[in-house]
């Protein structure tokens, strides 16, 4: 086998979640004709890929783009027993790849390369952001389709177990909806039983589509907070904490992204002919509960104890349980 093709190269399109642990290197080519928009989210939680604290940490094999998360401080953290003096200093200079601070000599030697070669790939005069437009011809392994239709994945040279997970899951493919309502619209989930590289990362997601005029029951998660981007259309998202107060009700555009800690209850509803959002969780494995529907909590309530706690009738408490009888998505005025 080629070294080429000691790798893992796929092809991914509108819709995949891409699962990548901390520390793994990875390069991104658009060969389209369109633009991309990605949106990453990086979690900090402590796993065990993460075991120093909660502060994002990029690393660059080449080029200089700027680090968002350089600090320009000194502290002492600790972690468990341990205590560590962590000196973050931010860029030197233009340059901020791994060579730089490994200099021209340790690199000549390490890759047995001369001087001048090893100055290239420190390339303290590179200006160039994270993105960069390729010169030429882009020569790499293409995937092959298997017979299921899929890309297959070269392993990276190193831990093949580690390096053959399967790291990629679509999250936009009409087959993979989990609550489907004609003309209401549709929930897609990610989570590490059909991802299970996410139960490392602690990260699963969720992919949501309103009609216009239909709306998302309000639900909540008791083990992860969540990050919503808006990928298209317009309407509008309240949310109330665990205290009961509406800490957010206003209208969300495409782009827009907003933060539900656990525990606060969102719902959503499409103002526009379609609503289409993304919503990251920090855990592999969201619980997630329903305020109302099929498999609202209020449904595992005795009639009793819904009469006695909101001071209702027995006929109002069994209308107020049983009404609703979707499941997350509804029609307006329904």
């Amino acid at each position: 086998m080629d070294q080429q093709q000691k790798q893992q190269v796929t092809s991914y399109r509108r819709g995949d979640i891409i699962a990548l642990p901390g520390g793994v290197p990875h390069w991104h080519y658009n060969n389209g004709n369109e633009e991309i928009v990605a949106i990453s989210v990086i979690g900090t939680a402590d796993n065990i890929v993460n075991q120093l604290d909660n502060n994002p940490r990029n690393f660059y094999l080449a080029g200089n783009p700027v680090n968002k998360f350089a600090n320009q401080y000194e502290r002492l953290f600790e972690h468990g027993q341990q205590q560590y003096f962590l000196r973050t200093l931010g860029q030197q200079g233009s340059c901020n790849n791994v060579f730089c601070g490994m200099g021209v000599n340790l690199t000549s030697e390490v890759f047995n390369i001369d001087p001048e070669l090893a100055s290239k790939l420190i390339a303290e005069d590179d200006e160039r952001g994270h993105i960069v437009r390729v010169n030429g011809k882009f020569d790499i392994v293409t995937p092959m389709s298997n017979s299921q239709g899929e890309n297959e994945q070269y392993p990276i040279g190193g831990d093949e177990s580690f390096c053959t997970l399967k790291m990629k899951a679509n999250i936009a493919d009409p087959s993979s909806t989990d609550v489907y309502y004609p003309g209401v619209g549709g929930v897609s989930n990610v989570n590490s039983h059909n991802l299970p590289i996410l139960e490392l990362l602690q990260l699963s997601a969720s992919r949501v589509v309103l009609h216009k005029d239909t709306m998302m029951l309000p639900i909540w998660n008791t083990n992860a907070d969540s990050i919503i981007y808006v990928e298209k259309g317009d309407g509008r998202v309240q949310i109330v904490d665990h205290e009961g107060r509406s800490v957010f009700d206003s209208k969300v555009t495409e782009g827009q992204v907003l933060t539900v800690p656990r525990s606060y209850v969102a719902s959503s509803r499409a103002q526009s002919d379609i609503l289409e959002y993304v919503v990251f969780k920090t855990n592999g494995n969201a619980i997630t509960y329903s305020l109302a529907g099929r498999t609202s909590v209020f449904r595992a309530l005795p009639v009793d104890v819904i009469t006695n706690a909101f001071q209702i009738s027995e006929k109002d408490a069994r209308t107020f349980k049983f009404n609703r009888v979707e499941h997350l998505l509804i029609k307006k005025n329904d």
